[in-house]
């Protein structure tokens, strides 16, 4: 079946459906070659991370949208959407206005990046500005050092900036703000969920 057919077929199906929770994104295993959280401990597989996540930035700012994408974007500009959650960090999702603001970024994003020991210090970049900032010192942490020496206190270390995306083994910064999102659209009745490019597996009912 082609892609318009299929959109064709699903918004039949959604037509009577009001409160719409979509779940995308491709779930990838570190067998594939994909980073875990000790990446940053040498130079040689922190480029290749900051490589492979540039390049994701990149053709996510360039890539045209599928047939489901302007879908989802047509249906969330008319408030169907309650919710969209996405495994996706190439900010794709983020060029389609109405779905974006209905989006949670499960892994983060490509766009942000975050000062490796706290990670409230955030820098939202692009494509363009990638290199220019990617592992190098964090401007917040560099600020308050100025500070810290003009009031005669001892320095303190100035760590780096890296991509805001969650690696394999790694804690969730989010999650506490991911998991109320989600409670919340349990409290409230949801018309249909539909699941694409991924897989969603529930052991209790398998």
């Amino acid at each position: 079946m082609k892609a318009r057919d299929a959109v064709g077929v699903l918004n039949k199906k959604l037509s009577t459906k009001k409160n719409i929770v979509l779940i995308t994104g491709a779930g990838v295993s570190t067998n594939a070659g994909i980073c875990d959280s000790l990446a940053y401990s040498s130079h040689e597989t922190a480029d290749r991370l900051n490589k492979d996540i540039f390049s994701k930035l990149q053709n996510g700012q360039q890539a045209l949208f599928t047939s489901f994408d302007l879908f989802a974007e047509k249906l969330a500009k008319f408030g169907r959407v309650r919710h969209h959650y996405t495994q996706n960090i190439d900010r794709w999702h983020a060029r389609l206005p109405s779905l974006a603001k209905r989006t949670t970024w499960l892994h983060d994003r490509a766009d942000t990046m975050v000062f490796h020991m706290t990670p409230t210090h955030t820098k939202v970049i692009s494509a363009e500005t990638f290199k220019g900032w990617v592992m190098k010192p964090c401007p917040h942490c560099k600020r308050l050092q100025r500070q810290r020496v003009r009031e005669g206190k001892r320095r303190q270390s100035v760590g780096f900036l890296r991509p805001k995306v969650l690696l394999y083994g790694e804690g969730c910064p989010d999650e506490s703000a991911i998991t109320a999102t989600f409670n919340d659209d349990l409290r409230e009745p949801v018309d249909a969920v539909k699941i694409i490019g991924t897989r969603l597996l529930i052991p209790s009912v398998l």
